[in-house]
């Protein structure tokens, strides 16, 4: 008796520190009651039921193209916004409405057309569209999927109670990683260029004759072209451009040195850093988190391609570089355009053009004196673009496999639905294959937008001699390939296409953003999957990615229900080929077509661990629900014996 009294006193002692350790503070007490008459209102009930079903209606349709596109048009709105008041505000009335949205969108897409002159902007409207290029900056936007990915990694491991494991995993590890060197490779980059160009413009005679010239200070004007050329927008705030620094060999190799950096050349830096990190490491677990992003670079990051991509995506740039850098001094070396430069000022201007040709919409010449040969071979680049490093992307990780039973390849299209269609020579997965698709996409689209800029611009075609259909064209392209070079328009310090019509202006604005959206993976590849699950089919050995997709095999829509349907995931269970198979020893996580795969090597407390908590969490679940289900079996029983007397 005395036992139970003091097993009832420690219970109630026990309950009573609880309650006390839990009780609720002044601010939580005061704003329950502010908002209880609100929160328990019907008319709140309500909206919220339905805004559930709205989401839940959006949320099916959600994929990361559809998000890239709705960031990518709130940025360029807000900006556009932003950019408008901040004119309004200093009174100068230089920009309509169309114009700030014209050039917000320019910007946050990287493309660098201008519909007014940057240098007659206010400064305060000039930092604005530094914001905005910076929130647009391909190299920074890389790392959106990397955060989405690792919180729902981590949200898979609270859910089964292994969180705790999380630093063991290799994948885990790998996105840390990630979102460590990405940020600082940004920052490093865009100091140090600025640093290198500012110094430059205080210490040269000819950069501080330019920047009197054209009345810029030079922190500023340095500020505002490094970030420009890092994130190859081709915005300047000297009205003609680099025109002024034509003579002058160092800011041209640097500005050149930038657009690369930014764009093309970011996959090659990621790849050495990452196999400097695995030779110099000497902490083991280091090492492994390395050693699984060169054995997967794909699988955690869009831009971390395997060395067969890279050697690739090298000879394309070097062999599209040296063919306009010689085909531009070819056709001018002694024409009048270069008339005024050495033999050496010559063939730096003609490397620089053709190094920005292809990124940033940056011009150290007149492009209206070129030879129409070379306008042609221009718009050709422009129209090539970056699309070498979307053709490595969608090559190197593509989630589409083919079956070998059915001869059919499961895909996703480039908005994100699943496609099958039959395995053949036409859709391996090889680089002409996707050069092919990413070439011609958009064909028709570019096609009904030059029909209707035309159509719009009729009456000026027809009346003015410096309105042609191959300026528009050129302007079109230069959009859609997201460079910003224009013939411009005689007596304006803008593009071509400033001179148009509003509703033109709004349908280029159309064509940056889907050029926008050409670079992303064709399919939504697992760099940019969530995981859904943390248990599923994994191999017993670490393969490579090569051999992942050379061994992968596709499923259909109900083989792949069935084999991913494990009723024992919570137990540590895989499942392969429908048989239910213990998952192998722990030493790296990693999804798989789209699912969480986590595997144990040579650690028998993990696992052990893993599984215990696993059981625990399910022997809890199962007595909850028992437990809840007692009142209605007690019910049952009492009504058939009820029944019974």
């Amino acid at each position: 008796m005395e036992m139970s009294n003091m097993r009832r006193s420690r219970r109630g002692s026990r309950t009573d520190s609880v309650k006390h350790r839990s009780s609720p503070s002044v601010v939580s007490v005061f704003w329950h009651r502010i908002t209880k008459p609100i929160t328990e209102s019907h008319a709140w009930l309500n909206f919220c039921f339905y805004l559930s079903i709205i989401w839940a209606q959006i949320r099916r349709h959600l994929n990361y193209y559809r998000i890239h596109f709705l960031y990518i048009f709130l940025v360029a709105l807000l900006g556009g916004i932003a950019v408008y008041l901040s004119e309004l505000y200093a009174s100068s009335g230089t920009i309509s409405f169309v114009d700030a949205i014209f050039m917000s969108t320019s910007a946050v897409t990287q493309t660098g057309l201008s519909s007014v002159d940057v240098a007659e902007l206010h400064q305060g409207t000039q930092a604005v569209l530094i914001i905005v290029m910076m929130f647009g900056g391909s190299m920074i936007m890389t790392v959106a999927p990397v955060i989405m990915r690792k919180f729902y990694f981590r949200k898979q491991l609270r859910r089964h109670h292994i969180e705790s494991y999380r630093k063991d995993l290799a994948e885990y590890n790998a996105l840390n990683a990630l979102l460590r060197i990405v940020p600082i490779l940004w920052g490093t980059c865009l100091i140090s260029f600025y640093l290198m160009l500012y110094i430059y413009c205080i210490a040269n005679d000819g950069a501080i004759q330019v920047m009197e010239a054209n009345n810029q200070t030079t922190a500023w004007f340095a500020l505002f072209q490094t970030v420009s050329a890092f994130h190859n927008c081709g915005l300047s705030t000297i009205s003609t451009n680099i025109v002024p620094f034509r003579f002058q060999y160092f800011p041209l190799l640097l500005i050149s040195l930038m657009t690369v950096t930014g764009n093309v050349a970011f996959p090659f830096i990621m790849r050495i850093i990452v196999v400097a990190r695995y030779w110099l490491s000497k902490n083991p677990t280091t090492r492994a988190t390395y050693k699984f992003l060169l054995d997967h670079p794909r699988r955690c990051f869009t831009h971390l391609f395997p060395r067969a991509q890279n050697r690739w995506l090298l000879l394309v740039f070097v062999v599209l570089t040296v063919v306009q850098w010689s085909a531009l001094m070819g056709y001018e070396w002694t024409e009048s355009l270069f008339a005024e430069f050495n033999a050496g000022e010559k063939i730096v201007n003609s490397f620089f053009q053709a190094a920005v040709t292809r990124s940033a919409g940056f011009n150290s010449i007149d492009l209206g004196q070129l030879q129409p040969g070379l306008l042609v071979l221009f718009l050709a680049m422009m129209y090539i673009s970056v699309s070498p490093i979307a053709v490595a992307v969608r090559n190197s990780g593509l989630d589409g496999t083919v079956s070998s039973s059915r001869k059919t390849v499961l895909d996703r299209n480039v908005m994100g639905d699943v496609e099958e269609r039959e395995a053949g020579r036409s859709s391996s997965n090889t680089i002409t294959s996707q050069a092919k698709r990413v070439m011609t996409q958009d064909s028709i689209f570019l096609f009904l937008a030059y029909l209707i800029i035309v159509s719009i611009e009729t009456d000026h075609l027809e009346e003015d001699v410096s309105f042609t259909l191959f300026k528009i064209l050129f302007d079109i392209i230069s959009g859609y390939g997201t460079v910003g070079l224009s013939l411009g328009y005689p007596g304006v310090p803008f593009a071509f296409c400033g001179v148009w019509h509003p509703v033109s202006k709004l349908v280029l604005l159309l064509v940056m953003i889907l050029g926008r959206q050409r670079n992303l993976p064709d399919s939504i590849d697992k760099a940019v999957q969530v995981p859904k699950r943390l248990f599923s089919a994994v191999s017993s050995r670490h393969n490579s990615e090569d051999e992942d997709m050379e061994n992968s095999t596709a499923e259909t829509s109900g083989d792949r229900s069935r084999q991913h349907a494990t009723p024992d995931a919570d137990s540590g269970a895989g499942v392969d080929g429908g048989q239910i198979v213990p998952i192998p020893h722990l030493a790296h996580a990693h999804s798989q077509d789209g699912m969480l795969a986590i595997t144990i090597d040579n650690n028998p407390d993990v696992l052990r661990a893993v599984l215990w908590k696993s059981c625990k969490s399910r022997t809890a679940r199962a007595m909850q629900t028992r437990k809840l289900q007692a009142p209605a079996r007690e019910q049952r029983l009492e009504s058939l014996r009820v029944d019974n007397d």
